[in-house]
Parts: C-alpha cells; sequence; structure tokens
C-alpha cells in the first residue's frame, strides 16, 4: 500500500518535483527552427541566459574539389535577438541547420557560448570556461569553421569536442593530422541546475 501523504521533492522552480508536474507546464518556453547562411539571423527575442543552441548539420552546394573552409560553419548566439554564422566559404553556398530552445526560468544555471582554436599546425586546442558541474553539464558542438584554403582536405575543417574532468576546459580535436591553417570549433556549455 502507498503512503497517501508521500513529500514530493522541490526543484529549482520551487515548485514540485519534475514527476509532478508531468502533463503541467513545459520547462520549454519557445523553440525556434533556422536556416542560417551567410547572414545574421534575426530571432525572437530570448533570455539568453536561459538559450541554447543545438546543431542540426549543415547543407550546401559547392563548386571545384571543395575544402574544409568552404563545407563548414559554425554559429553563436550573439544576443537576445541574433545568430551569428560564422564560415569562410569561396565557393558554392553553406547553410547550418539550428534549434534555438528558450527554456523557462530556474532550469539552466549558466550557459557559455565559444569557439576554440586549433592553431596549425596542432591538431588540438583548447579553451578556458567558468568550471561547471560536468555532472549537471552539457557540452554542444556548434559547428567548425576553417583557414585552412581552398584545395586543402575537407578533414581539416572537422573537430570534436570534450569537457575535461575539472569542468573549466574545452578541448577540440581533429584527427586529420597537422592542418595547412587553422580551425576554429564553436560550442555552448549547459549547466542545469
Amino acid at each position: 500500500m502507498q503512503n497517501a501523504n508521500k513529500t514530493r521533492g522541490t526543484g529549482p522552480l520551487a515548485q514540485a518535483g519534475v514527476v509532478a508536474n508531468w502533463g503541467g507546464p513545459s520547462l520549454i518556453k519557445s523553440v525556434q527552427r533556422l536556416s542560417v547562411g551567410t547572414v545574421d539571423v534575426t530571432i525572437t527575442a530570448v533570455d539568453t541566459a536561459s538559450t541554447v543552441i543545438v546543431w542540426g548539420g549543415v547543407n550546401g552546394t559547392y563548386s571545384g574539389g571543395a575544402s574544409g573552409n568552404e563545407v563548414n560553419k559554425r554559429v553563436t548566439l550573439l544576443n537576445s535577438t541574433t545568430v551569428r554564422p560564422t564560415n569562410t566559404v569561396t565557393s558554392g553556398t553553406v547553410t547550418a541547420i539550428v534549434v534555438v530552445i528558450e527554456f523557462v526560468p530556474g532550469v539552466i544555471k549558466s550557459v557559455q557560448y565559444g569557439a576554440t582554436t586549433i592553431t596549425a599546425p596542432s591538431q588540438t586546442g583548447t579553451s578556458s570556461i567558468t568550471a561547471v558541474n560536468i555532472n549537471k553539464a552539457m557540452l554542444l558542438f556548434l559547428g567548425t569553421q576553417s583557414d585552412c584554403g581552398s584545395g586543402a582536405a575537407l578533414a581539416y575543417g572537422f573537430a570534436n569536442l570534450a569537457i575535461n574532468s575539472s569542468g573549466d576546459t574545452v578541448t577540440a580535436t581533429q584527427g586529420a593530422g597537422a592542418a595547412p591553417g587553422n580551425t576554429y570549433t564553436g560550442f555552448c556549455m549547459v549547466e542545469f541546475f
């Protein structure tokens, strides 16, 4: 027999815990789906302290022998109404598909946007961030940009991300060997309550 007087936990929203709210109000305030080309995209205003960008990949058309700098793009939340693309396309077009998700206040403890530089000819680069609890955080990839130059191998424009065990350093790594140019990997570090 269940205890009918069982106390439910209180979450950061000063309400009953998440399980108690199933079917109740959503923890998500808004969702905006975007295709980001070569210019800033204006979005409906969001609270930047409660908003994350989720990467959906890139698509596009390329002419000639596409290189790493031509097939990639990175994005960031510039301010409450602007998503900014960064890429060095020299031929063809590249479009990033992203989703901007704004949570209700009290879900996200901190959001940090940045880009980690892999300086040629290194295969790794690091960025310092304000320390997060890695057990309550996630690192979101926001694309890459490269200045490797036309004709460079496509792999030079790609990298992956990791957070260290102290939660204060983001590392980007590319596996193509020594690149002829720099690679910049965008990220969004989200820490939840």
